[in-house]
């Protein structure tokens, strides 16, 4: 049986052998957490330029551990390169962020000779992915509806039947914007609210009971998705 052991015992003086078991490692567990992103991502379509990111910057990663070993020249010496060297990633989903942190340190780990956990922690890392899956933190929560109409009638008078309504079909929901709509002496004001629905309640049942309300005309609903970003 092979005993990666023998090859780490030889992280200050490595050998051909060694270095091709860790570029081997990082393509075999980077290709894990590949495989894990595929199966557990909510995103309809995969990115493909981002899954070859995060073989790519594995390799980089081991490649540059591998060069500089236990030589603090040679670290001190990189961290002025990357001074230089500006990298910019534009990665607006927080998960990607996290994969892409992942198949970094399977590069490092892989780098540095910790096979051990470079494995340990891919393995973890994939198997609490996938339980992300089962639990209710995988539903998509970034999804809202946006509630649009005219209101003809006195606001005053109005609010309190349209703010009873949506606590009766909404777990959320907030006035983010309200119009003035002014022609001569004819008055009508336009409200727009973000609004979550219960779980159980359809969109239809929310507009055929706004649409119930006197004054209430030009109804839109629409749904939409807030950008993930932090």
């Amino acid at each position: 049986m092979f005993d990666h052991t023998q090859i780490q015992s030889f992280a200050d003086n490595p050998t051909n052998i060694g270095l091709f078991f860790a570029y081997l490692l990082t393509f075999v567990l980077v290709g894990l957490i590949s495989f894990t992103y595929e199966k557990t991502t909510k995103e309809i379509t995969t990115p493909g330029n981002f899954i070859q990111s995060l073989f790519l910057s594995a390799i980089v990663a081991c490649m540059i551990m591998l060069a500089i070993g236990d030589s603090v020249g040679r670290g001190i010496g990189l961290l002025g390169a990357m001074a230089i060297i500006r990298l910019r990633f534009n990665i607006n989903h927080p998960r990607n962020t996290i994969f892409m942190f992942a198949s970094f340190a399977v590069g490092i780990g892989c780098g540095v000779y910790g096979f051990n956990a470079a494995i340990i922690g891919t393995l973890a890392f994939c198997l609490i992915a996938f339980l992300f899956v089962i639990t209710p933190y995988s539903s998509a929560n970034n999804h809202f509806n946006v509630l649009r109409f005219i209101l003809k009638t006195n606001p005053q008078e109005a609010e309190k039947t349209i703010n009873q309504l949506l606590v009766k079909y909404c777990d959320k929901f907030i006035l983010f914007r309200l119009d003035l709509i002014t022609e001569g002496e004819k008055q009508e004001y336009e409200y727009q609210y973000k609004v979550i629905l219960k779980k159980d309640i359809k969109h239809f049942e929310v507009i055929n009971a706004m649409n119930s309300l006197e004054g209430v005309s030009k109804l839109r609903f629409s749904i939409k998705a807030e950008p993930e970003e932090v």
